[in-house]
């Protein structure tokens, strides 16, 4: 397991009385790291601890609340969110920032050419669902890999890493089902420096070098788009994972930022979650998960039947683990690219690898999974068994 346990860094009175203040006036780690005169690891591990008490704590909560709740419906403006919250604009910007530190899937889009609108996406009952296959009372053995976020077409791309696990699961695991979860190539101008780490800056430069490794192997692929893909669509032009699905046999571009499959009845959900995780590397997935099983999220109906969250592939972090959360099997999945300054810089660090995960399921329920990390990072392929608590 990957969860720890943390002690606070400081005490509760402490943070009250002079720490408190300064993150309700302050959003810059670095910033706050200068007034109190401390280190950046020090600032971060306080927030960290104390996050929901910041978040929450002060005459923001409502605002925060109303917000989030708005966002869920509808797509909004900075300007729209002022008004209608009767709030200055420089408010209404701090409120988003906090919404995306607090793990929900914040997205932002181009509307009309220059306005920028906000929106938090959720997973409705009638848009990225499909059935791979009904339940059955027989028993089913499943096996497939998880993995995530190549970023193909930059410098720091691990092609030799993702060849490697690919290969592993096909010759000494005999997986033939793949799924994704966003970020296969890297895309352009996500951050400040962006161009810096690319090795190719043209799309259709991207979607072929990541066609070129995962042609190797015959597996079904299913996958889904992540920011870093978005960045095309954004540009006007078509998102990478489609054109990957028209080069690529049995590849198959199912929704950008989260899908729902079901399989043998069971309830697989891939995400392409937010924001950094230098705070805390498994909060964003933590965050996640209690946001969709307080909403009722969890529960979704395709062709009118009910099924329930089991399975939940979690991408964006570059972090491995696995955890057993709600009664959910929920897995970090790693990443194939090697940290340059901008991923250190937030947290989005981890190693290169999968998951090759076998499970069996009657009537729609899993009776037992085996999950095995192939860690291929450092040029040690190893292989770790891991036992759920």
């Amino acid at each position: 397991m990957v969860i720890k346990d943390y002690r606070p860094p400081i005490t509760k009175d402490l943070f009250e009385k002079d720490w408190l203040p300064v993150f309700n006036k302050e959003n810059d780690f670095e910033k706050i790291a200068d007034l109190k005169k401390c280190s950046l690891k020090h600032v971060k591990n306080v927030f960290s601890y104390y996050r929901d008490f910041i978040l929450y704590s002060d005459e923001k909560s409502d605002l925060f609340k109303k917000t989030v709740a708005l966002l869920k419906i509808e797509k909004s403006s900075i300007s729209y969110l002022a008004e209608t919250f009767k709030q200055s604009k420089d408010t209404i910007y701090q409120i988003i920032i906090e919404i995306e530190k607090a793990g929900y899937a914040l997205r932002n889009e181009i509307y009309k050419g220059d306005k920028v609108i906000y929106y938090i996406q959720t997973i409705s009952n009638n848009e990225a669902a499909i059935i791979i296959s009904p339940k059955s009372r027989k028993v089913q053995e499943i096996k497939c890999l998880f993995i995530s976020d190549f970023h193909g077409g930059c410098k720091q791309f691990a092609k030799r890493e993702l060849e490697e696990t690919l290969r592993r699961g096909w010759e000494e695991f005999g997986l033939r089902h793949c799924y994704i979860a966003g970020d296969l190539c890297d895309g352009i101008n996500v951050y400040n420096g962006h161009l810096n780490n690319l090795k190719y800056w043209k799309e259709e430069d991207q979607v072929a070098e990541v066609c070129g490794v995962l042609a190797k192997y015959n597996y079904d692929y299913y996958a889904i788009g992540g920011n870093h893909d978005y960045s095309w669509e954004k540009r006007g032009g078509p998102n990478p994972v489609a054109l990957i699905a028209k080069e690529i046999p049995d590849f198959h571009y199912l929704h950008s930022f989260a899908v729902d499959i079901v399989i043998e009845g069971v309830l697989l959900r891939i995400v392409h979650g937010t924001g950094g995780t230098a705070y805390a590397k498994s909060y964003p997935l933590q965050k996640y998960l209690g946001n969709v099983f307080e909403s009722g999220e969890h529960r979704v109906i395709i062709d009118d039947h009910n099924y329930e969250m089991k399975i939940l592939l979690f991408g964006h972090t570059h972090q491995w683990g696995i955890f057993g959360i709600f009664g959910t099997y929920a897995f970090l999945p790693g990443n194939f690219q090697f940290p340059n300054e901008y991923t250190t810089r937030r947290g989005l660090v981890g190693p290169q690898g999968g998951w090759a995960i076998n499970f069996t399921v009657v009537d729609g329920k899993i009776k037992s999974l085996t999950p095995i990390w192939l860690e291929v990072s450092n040029n040690n392929f190893g292989v770790h068994s891991v036992k759920l608590d």
